[in-house]
């Protein structure tokens, strides 16, 4: 018997969960980025300071693992902000606003950054869209009112620490180190005929259109440029457009033609200095070409799942290799774009971008959501499944696999004035707490626990309020007959019985059994002339009920349907038996599988005992621990329980243990004097077996 959502009860208010989704533990938040896309990733960045932590500390090792995505600015002639696009190869859409654009032009993309031209001071601003960096370099000296014919690039150097944006224009190539404020013009070297920049092993590279040939250049310690001249290349007919790309230790010339879809692939051979046609030899290259921007990139994804089946692909050209032609959009290689100042600084000051249709941790995928929600606590996901409706959805849908998997916790209710609403109290395995309050328990008394329900007793009116802590579902049941002002000696439990399709309460008191049927407001007594003074703790085996006698160990098989019956076990004497052990402090019943099991603990000693028994011949025997890895979580508190944990992760190692000697064998016990709280019980209550 499982419950669903019961959201509009309002009988508990959390304490200390405040903004829930940024209490959720770092590592877990982590493995949760990883699994983003990076539109994702854009509106984890913006969830909460927390979240923004992770995502700063990670961003690199994030960014290196995910596929291009492709780029459209929506520019205003208008003097309004342009719109910048980004969408995945799943054609999700991240949108953001670009302020103070207006009389600017763009110019292209380098290493994550817009370069935009402003054309009335005649300077550059560098932004980038995703960490929000910004940049300005002065105006250069040699532009007009147009930029036609620019090519640039931006790079790192190591001997100054700084940024420098490197610009091929008017033929000559100049570049501003960042903050410097300054432009420095390479050489008198002609470059009328060469166009492109590009950066490879660490060299800056153009390309002589005319010819092919290459120059390199060198910034530090004084700048230089290096003719590389190539063997003349035969060719049909004359490039487009001819741009360099690289990948590992290849260098690439590709040219596109918009009139024809060709798309040309060479290879430079440093050895001949030659450039040969692109040869597909199982590097598995993909050539991402935009003929908008002139940017192109030449990939070798390693981190990438199923990347070429994620782009509409031309396998075009002379010699084969996958390309990836992107009419109106320029594409952006999430894998080469993060540079040393957007993984140091937080941009958060920044005032340059403004996000659109982002309400961020609401529109993560929930299939992600899920496999981040089996990674939490309990502690974890009670605030997971306060974040948001959508969150709560999540949570809702996988409860009960999620409760299944989660190891046991400590459970108790610290002592309040009676007149005072009651506190309830989880602590994990880490040592984390959770509390609420169970508001309107004032005047109440906490009697017990069952099938993930708080047992509360009301002092004045002699009624029970059953609370379900983590599902906030509740029962109520009528005054009992039998109780006084206190409810000592009484142990219940809480079953479903299929026959009626109803909870019912059961409860041991007063020398008998009583059992209430919910919504019925009646109590019911099992039998008038069965003598149960001696019996004590009730527990669900197997779908049928059991009470122990605590003198000689017997026992009582209770059935509730069609007519109540107590049917007598007799078992055979214990070898230590109990009336000779005044100290044995309330034995319990508790089950695994197949095996039912009583316990025994001494309230003077450490001594904890445990018996099984054999139903064929009714006898309780010592607990060999034959490998069965049954894990005792023995409660001085009353609600103890043998578990076969098949889902948890290192269960033992989690808790305290206590390996007790017991006859010849050895068992796991794991005591505490609160209750031992098991998460998958909140979501199942005992479903008894009726076919017989």
């Amino acid at each position: 018997m499982s419950y669903d959502d019961e959201s509009s009860s309002m009988t508990i208010k959390t304490d200390d969960v405040g903004r829930p989704w940024s209490y959720l533990n770092h590592d877990v938040l982590s493995l949760v980025m990883m699994k983003l896309g990076v539109v994702d990733f854009v509106a984890f960045n913006g969830v909460c300071k927390s979240w923004r932590s992770v995502a700063l500390s990670n961003w690199k090792r994030f960014m290196v693992s995910k596929p291009p995505m492709l780029m459209d600015i929506s520019v205003s002639f208008k003097n309004k902000d342009w719109q910048c696009c980004l969408g995945d190869y799943e054609g999700r859409k991240f949108k953001t606003t670009l302020t103070h654009p207006a009389g600017m032009c763009f110019l292209g993309l380098s290493c994550g950054y817009f370069i935009l031209f402003k054309i009335k001071t005649k300077d550059f601003w560098l932004v980038n869209p995703i960490t929000r960096h910004e940049l300005f370099f002065p105006p250069a000296p040699w532009v007009s009112d147009y930029v036609s014919g620019v090519t640039s690039v931006l790079v790192f150097s190591h001997s100054i620490s700084k940024l420098v944006f490197v610009m091929l224009a008017k033929e000559q190539i100049w570049f501003s180190i960042a903050d410097e404020g300054a432009w420095n013009r390479v050489s008198t070297f002609d470059f009328k005929f060469y166009q492109d920049l590009h950066v490879f092993k660490g060299k800056i590279y153009t390309l002589n259109s005319n010819n092919y040939h290459l120059c390199e250049l060198t910034l530090n310690p004084e700048p230089k440029v290096t003719l590389l001249k190539t063997k003349h290349l035969v060719l049909d007919k004359v490039l487009f457009f001819p741009q360099l790309g690289s990948c590992g230790e290849n260098l690439y010339m590709m040219d596109c033609s918009i009139r024809d879809d060709v798309i040309n692939v060479y290879k430079l051979d440093f050895g001949e200095m030659e450039w040969v046609p692109f040869q597909d030899t199982g590097e598995e290259h993909g050539f991402f070409v935009s003929y908008v921007f002139d940017h192109v990139d030449a990939v070798k994804p390693e981190l990438w799942a199923d990347p070429w089946s994620h782009y509409p692909r031309y396998d075009v050209g002379n010699g084969g290799g996958h390309v990836y032609l992107i009419g109106r959009h320029s594409e952006v290689d999430m894998t080469r774009r993060v540079t040393r100042n957007q993984n140091d600084d937080d941009a958060s000051n920044s005032k340059t971008i403004k996000t659109d249709d982002v309400g961020p941790w609401l529109y993560l995928n929930h299939d992600l959501l899920s496999i981040v929600m089996m990674q939490l606590g309990v502690i974890d996901f009670l605030a997971f499944s306060g974040a948001c409706k959508s969150w709560r959805s999540v949570a809702l849908s996988n409860r009960k696999r999620f409760m299944v998997s989660k190891p046991p916790m400590l459970m108790w209710i610290p002592s309040r004035g009676i007149n005072k609403d009651k506190k309830f109290c989880l602590k994990d395995h880490e040592r984390r707490k959770f509390k609420t309050t169970l508001t309107h328990s004032a005047g109440m008394y906490c009697c017990g626990f069952t099938g993930g329900y708080l047992i509360l007793f009301r002092i004045k009116t002699k009624d029970f309020w059953l609370v379900n802590p983590i599902t906030r579902h509740e029962l109520f049941f009528p005054p009992a007959p039998w109780v006084s002002d206190y409810v000592s000696g009484v142990t219940s439990v809480l079953v479903f019985s299929p026959s009626i399709s109803k909870l019912v309460f059961v409860m041991l008191a007063k020398k008998q059994i009583w059992f209430s049927i919910e919504d019925e407001g009646t109590w019911n007594c099992v039998s008038s002339t069965f003598d149960f003074t001696y019996y004590k703790d009730l527990h669900v085996f197997k779908g049928k009920i059991y009470t122990l006698n605590a003198y000689n160990y017997h026992l009582c098989e209770l059935t509730l349907n069609p007519e109540p019956r107590v049917t007598l076990l007799e078992t055979k004497i214990l070898l230590d038996e109990p009336e000779h052990e005044p100290d044995i402090f309330f034995p319990q019943l508790v089950s695994c599988g197949e095996n039912l099991y009583v316990t025994e603990s001494s309230t003077y000693a450490d001594v904890i005992k445990f018996y099984k028994l054999d139903f064929g011949e009714m006898e309780w025997v010592p607990f060999q621990d034959t490998g069965d890895q049954c894990g005792f979580f023995i409660s001085q508190a009353g609600h103890s329980a043998a578990v076969k944990p098949e889902l948890w992760a290192e269960p033992w190692s989690q808790y305290p243990r206590y390996d007790v000697t017991n006859g010849s064998g050895h068992g796991r016990f794991f005591p505490a004097d609160e209750w031992w709280y098991f998460p998958h019980e909140c979501l199942n209550v005992n479903l008894l077996d009726e076919s017989s």
